[in-house]
């Protein structure tokens, strides 16, 4: 499943292949973009790619996120049991990389 939501003046771009994205996980990815925009206001996107290792509700999950910017766009990806906790994860890594870029 492909979403495309804009939130906050940024693109949200969901690639999902076959998986239904709970109202937990846009919500979760609202979050992220609130805590990100915190750091840079001038973000356009945020491109997130999510995966499961087979159909079992309890596999890991694959979660990447491109931060879409002016310059370079940071880019994280983790794997873990739950959507959330990877997600606000891999906030945390962008966040640490914009921070990295503002020095």
């Amino acid at each position: 499943m492909t979403q495309d939501i804009m939130y906050q003046g940024v693109r949200l771009d969901i690639q999902a292949g076959d998986i239904r994205i709970p109202d937990e996980v846009i919500t979760t990815l609202h979050e992220s973009i609130d805590k990100l925009k915190r750091r840079r206001d001038d973000i356009e996107s945020l491109t997130v790619y999510m995966k499961r290792e087979n159909a079992q509700p309890e596999s890991p999950k694959q979660v990447a996120m491109r931060l879409g910017v002016k310059g370079n766009d940071p880019y994280a990806e983790e794997s873990g049991l739950y959507w959330e906790p990877v997600i606000r994860s891999l906030t945390n890594k962008l966040n640490r990389q914009l921070e990295k870029m503002a020095e």
